[in-house]
């Protein structure tokens, strides 16, 4: 899994122009491997991709209402 599925999956809900029915979800969580989890920390998170996202499609102003952080990682064994 790359972060970018995270990404692709909140603009599906919260930003498509094509969907008449936006939604932007009050939980998230994420299954994911150690590796996974190194990854997304580091590419969203420390990298600022998950900050450009909100940016990029005026999200800004609801970050609140999104709440994805390093706690909605749910480490699985790999």
């Amino acid at each position: 899994m790359t972060p970018q599925i995270i990404t692709e999956t909140l603009y599906a809900l919260a930003v498509d122009p094509e969907s008449s029915d936006k939604w932007v979800p009050n939980e998230i969580h994420v299954l994911t491997t150690s590796k996974g989890k190194i990854q997304i920390r580091s590419r969203l998170f420390n990298d600022g991709i998950f900050e450009q996202f909100l940016k990029d499609f005026y999200l800004s102003n609801i970050k609140s209402m999104i709440p994805l952080s390093m706690s909605s990682l749910v480490m699985v064994k790999s």
